[in-house]
């Protein structure tokens, strides 16, 4: 099950009364989605008619401009995505893996639902799942040579490979997990990495216990560039 914080509900529903509130019959959705990090705390997505910078200006927006500014700077871990219709249609060509990301956790909670009637295209998320897995792998490596990297290094790295990881599944037809130990148990099985090198690193992440997970990195890296290897050969959603 996806882990929420305790009153995301609660965060959600009153951040977007106030932002109906401000922006009024400009607000063509809103959808919210957990964060990886930070306890499951709720990203908010607002799609607007028209480029925020338009209606700041627009007698029918609250007159008093400075108003959305305690709305946004007292939700300082709670990020709120303000995008236009153009750019949320854009959405899956230029963001293949956090759509994936996005349509694995989201919930409509105002108006249309864009994100449930996207889909990324194979080509597109693969490229891209490619681009991310390569490029983790040639930091991990330049790392691993100079003997520059710690704890918090590996735990960073883990936090970059989570929406990745769940796109490799998708592209192999998969159900994703919600969980960063469950995730990187089924990435290990489904690309067969011989070890649990990840899901080892995962639950002590998990367990908020990261001591040591440094000391393997030569395994880390040796099974994503088995997993690299296997995204590699993908020929088609399997």
């Amino acid at each position: 099950m996806e882990k929420r914080s305790d009153n995301y509900d609660d965060l959600v529903e009153n951040t977007l009364k106030k932002l109906l509130d401000f922006f009024g019959g400009h607000v063509l959705s809103a959808t919210s989605f957990s964060q990886i990090e930070s306890g499951g705390k709720p990203v908010l997505l607002i799609q607007l008619d028209e480029p925020l910078v338009n209606l700041l200006g627009d007698s029918s927006v609250s007159s008093d401009g400075e108003t959305i500014s305690p709305i946004l700077k007292e939700r300082t871990d709670f990020p709120i995505y303000i995008i236009t219709s153009k750019e949320i249609a854009a959405f899956p060509e230029n963001f293949p893996v956090e759509l994936v990301h996005i349509k694995n956790r989201y919930r409509k909670c105002f108006g249309t639902d864009p994100i449930g009637q996207m889909s990324a295209d194979f080509n597109n998320l693969h490229n891209a799942v490619k681009t991310s897995m390569q490029g983790i792998v040639m930091h991990l490596r330049m790392a691993y040579l100079s003997q520059n990297y710690d704890d918090l290094f590996i735990a960073e790295i883990m936090n970059r490979l989570y929406p990745t990881f769940e796109s490799a599944l998708f592209l192999r037809s998969q159900t994703i997990p919600f969980s960063l130990v469950e995730l990187t148990f089924k990435i290990e099985n489904i690309y067969d990495t011989k070890n649990k090198i990840l899901s080892e690193i995962a639950e002590k992440i998990e367990k908020q216990d990261t001591k040591g997970i440094a000391t393997n990195m030569f395994c880390l890296l040796t099974t994503l560039e088995k997993i690299l290897v296997g995204v590699q050969e993908i020929t088609g959603i399997q």
